[in-house]
């Protein structure tokens, strides 16, 4: 799909702006690349399961914050999820990294522990509709 994208480049009307799509394709195949690694039967799970449980929090934060259920300052900023970030568009990009981990996990992880994860996945997503980040 980057390649596509490199394509599309030498037909572009706007260079700038198909250049700017290309990067930002082939920096999502590399998150997704990176977090297949991440989570690969040769490297040690913890730090996927670290990522995942930290991204819970900020999640967690941020939903209840949202819902009135806790105190918690800039949270919520024109009607979008900011979480402990305090901008919408990081914390789209970091949940996009965290969602992409845990669909590396769940595929690769039979059982129990692939149900959990993807009731994490599940929340992440919902964290990412509501911060209504444009990804850039």
């Amino acid at each position: 799909m980057p390649a596509l994208y490199g394509l599309s480049f030498l037909f572009a009307v706007d260079r700038h702006q198909a250049l700017a799509e290309s990067l930002k394709y082939l920096n999502y195949f590399a998150v997704l690349f990176i977090a297949a690694r991440l989570a690969s039967p040769s490297r040690p799970r913890w730090m996927a399961y670290t990522l995942l449980v930290s991204a819970a929090g900020v999640e967690a934060i941020g939903l209840l914050g949202a819902l009135g259920l806790g105190r918690f300052p800039g949270v919520m900023s024109s009607g979008s999820l900011q979480s402990t970030f305090g901008y919408r568009n990081a914390l789209g990009g970091y949940l996009l990294a965290v969602f992409a981990t845990g669909n590396a996990l769940v595929a690769s992880r039979p059982g129990l522990v692939s149900v959990a994860i993807a009731a994490l996945n599940y929340l992440t997503t919902l964290s990412i509709v509501t911060t209504y980040s444009r990804g850039t």
